[in-house]
């Protein structure tokens, strides 16, 4: 009896060794919180929930295979506890990305008939993904087993309950195999004939602004979204600015963005995933324009004498991109009526000959088109030298009853 004892004594423990030799990348601590799983046996869903400033929020669906009838995949919460690369399995074959929710209860993918062949996938059973089939495991495709085996540590709170109600993100579709086919269609490995994982989503909102003023605030990222459209994962944090480029009237050229470049710019966004399929590229043209009313400063009240010079003195003009003030026309009608057109350097050689009222007309046109324009209209008195003295002391608000 005793040797008998020892013998299976030793046995256990062999197993045992065998057992820890088999797993891999297991974290090293038991109590990750970042996640909590949730496995709906009804519906067969998987729902990751993620950890986001104290509270569990829904973040990716997965479909499942829970146990059949009489096989049911038990009612519990647990905690991961383990993972093996390659699990043996019940009914001598083997699964991938295996993690431990409790006892023989696992993640796994689909079965295949050789360890590290994965040729030898049994396709009907990958096309049950949905339904109830399993032995009481839980069966995902081979990349959403990997999703958990790579991010759910040991600790990962899980949960398994029964609902009509798939969860807040719904049901994914399963892709479906040929009987012959031999690979599971989401595994990422470059010999798979029939990877064919969609790739991410992109979608850019219509509220985004298509044309912006020169100078002004504008988040390329805003209103910008990405989705994994095989598990409803949110992937707009992984969404990256791929190229900019703008127009030189004759073709695209790259450079960096800002809000002081006139022009029309093409933006491309870039979002990859190992856990989708290729790299998503989505692109939206933004025009930054400078096509407002240039704005106009002239003195109010100005008073010359005979012989003074430069009737645009203190005149300035200017738009959001650029100083106008020596684009300014100037019309100019004096006390003999006079009539007068102007550039702006004509203007600053301008005279002032006779005492009266100058009428003065400044206007400046936009660069751009359509080239709005703006224009002012002042008086410039024209006074001797002993007046203007006597105008500086005099408070015209005050007036004689």
């Amino acid at each position: 009896m005793k040797h008998k004892g020892l013998l299976l004594l030793i046995v256990l423990i062999m197993s045992v060794a065998v057992l820890a030799a088999e797993v891999e990348g297991v974290s090293a601590a038991d109590n990750d919180s970042t996640y909590w799983l949730k496995v709906n046996r009804k519906a067969n869903v998987v729902t990751a929930y993620k950890l986001v400033k104290g509270e569990y929020v829904p973040y990716r669906a997965m479909i499942c295979s829970t146990g059949a009838p009489g096989s049911e995949t038990p009612l519990m919460t647990a905690r991961i506890s383990n993972r093996w690369r390659w699990g043996y399995l019940f009914g001598d074959v083997w699964g991938q990305y295996v993690t431990q929710i409790k006892g023989d209860y696992l993640f796994h993918s689909v079965y295949y008939k050789k360890k590290g062949r994965k040729d030898t996938l049994v396709t009907e059973e990958y096309n049950k993904l949905g339904t109830s089939c399993s032995k009481g495991c839980v069966r995902l495709s081979a990349m959403d087993a990997k999703w958990i085996y790579e991010n759910c540590g040991n600790g990962t709170k899980v949960t398994v309950y029964s609902s009509d109600d798939p969860g807040p993100l719904g049901k994914p579709a399963a892709l479906k195999v040929e009987a012959d086919a031999g690979w599971d269609p989401t595994d990422p490995d470059s010999s798979n004939p029939d990877f064919r994982m969609p790739k991410p989503v992109i979608t850019i909102s219509e509220n985004k602004e298509h044309s912006i003023e020169y100078g002004s605030d504008y988040d390329l990222r805003k209103y910008v979204k990405a989705v994994d459209p095989s598990t409803y994962q949110d992937l707009t944090s992984q969404i990256e600015i791929y190229s900019v480029r703008r127009w030189d009237g004759d073709k695209w050229v790259k450079t960096s963005f800002s809000t002081k470049k006139i022009g029309k710019f093409n933006i491309t966004y870039r979002v990859y995933s190992k856990y989708c399929g290729e790299a998503a590229y989505e692109s939206f043209e933004l025009n930054i324009d400078d096509s407002g009313a240039p704005v106009l400063n002239i003195p109010e009240n100005r008073i010359v004498s005979p012989g003074d010079k430069n009737a645009v003195k203190g005149v300035e003009a200017h738009q959001k991109s650029r100083d106008r003030t020596g684009a300014v026309k100037v019309t100019i009608v004096s006390p003999d009526g006079k009539k007068q057109k102007l550039t702006y350097d004509e203007a600053v050689d301008y005279t002032f000959e006779a005492k009266g009222d100058y009428f003065m007309e400044v206007s400046i046109a936009n660069y751009y088109s359509p080239h709005i324009t703006s224009s002012r209209s002042i008086v410039i008195k024209c006074q001797d030298n002993l007046m203007r003295t006597m105008n500086k002391f005099v408070d015209y608000s005050v007036r004689v009853q």
